[in-house]
């Protein structure tokens, strides 16, 4: 659903990357696709769940991309 936390782009690409046992690559910004509407940072609100299920994340993002690599791999 939502932790409340940002992840970039590439702490995502970092965390593909070592659950894969790859290098991270060097990645470069192409200025011309990026737009100027674009948030900078998107945080997911997980608020109303929250007040209505009492619902909490329990796995760490870590751990969400790890076992998707793993489930990949079978």
């Amino acid at each position: 659903v939502a932790s409340g936390a940002s992840s970039s782009g590439s702490d995502i690409l970092a965390r593909l990357c070592e659950a894969h046992g790859r290098p991270v690559p060097d990645v470069e910004l192409d200025p011309a696709r990026m737009r100027a509407s674009d948030p900078e940072v998107i945080i997911g609100d997980a608020s109303r769940i929250r007040a209505d299920t009492d619902w909490r994340p329990r796995i760490k993002l870590a751990e969400t991309i790890a076992d998707a690599v793993d489930a990949s791999s079978l």
